[in-house]
């Protein structure tokens, strides 16, 4: 059984986080970052960050998977 950790993963995660937090900011609120473009699609990081987190999980599932 494989106890890897994708650090660079998990720090991927934390930016999804971070950009859906900054995207309901600036959507609720008046802001300069109304106006970022890159952030305007900024809901998509949800999904991106549930992919993600899928892949983290079964990974480390993966061998208590095989095993009855």
């Amino acid at each position: 059984m494989s106890s890897e950790r994708f650090v660079a993963l998990d720090a991927l995660r934390g930016v999804f986080a971070v950009i859906v937090v900054l995207f309901h900011y600036a959507l609720y609120f008046n802001t300069p970052l109304t106006h970022v473009v890159w952030l305007k699609s900024g809901y998509l990081m949800v999904d991106a960050f549930f992919v993600l987190s899928g892949f983290v999980m079964v990974h480390a599932s993966a061998g208590r998977l095989q095993t009855p």
